[in-house]
C-alpha cells in the first residue's frame, strides 16, 4: 500500500480530537482551554460551565507541547496515512 497525505476532512478530524484533548488537560472540559477561560474570568468558567484552569504537572505540560506540535506537523503535511 502506499502513503499518501491526509485529506483536509481527515486533518479537521484529527485536529479538533487533539485540541479537544488540549483543553481536557489543561482546564477539565473539552470545549473550553485555559485561555478561553483566562479571557472570560475564572468565576464565570467555574460557574456556568464547570471549568477551571488545572495547576499542570510537568508530564502534562509536556504532553501539550507534543500535542502542538502534532498539530503543526499535521497542518503542514508532514504526516502520512498509508491506506
Amino acid at each position: 500500500m502506499a502513503a499518501r497525505y491526509l485529506t483536509s476532512e481527515e486533518k479537521g478530524m484529527i485536529s479538533v480530537a487533539l485540541n479537544m484533548r488540549k483543553c481536557y488537560i489543561e482546564t477539565g472540559s473539552i470545549s473550553l482551554g485555559a485561555s478561553t477561560i483566562a479571557k472570560m474570568g475564572a468565576k464565570a468558567s467555574k460557574q456556568e460551565f464547570g471549568a477551571e484552569i488545572k495547576a499542570l504537572n510537568e508530564n502534562q505540560m509536556k504532553l501539550i507541547l507534543a500535542t502542538g506540535e502534532l498539530e503543526r506537523n499535521l497542518l503542514n503535511n508532514k504526516i502520512f496515512i498509508d491506506d
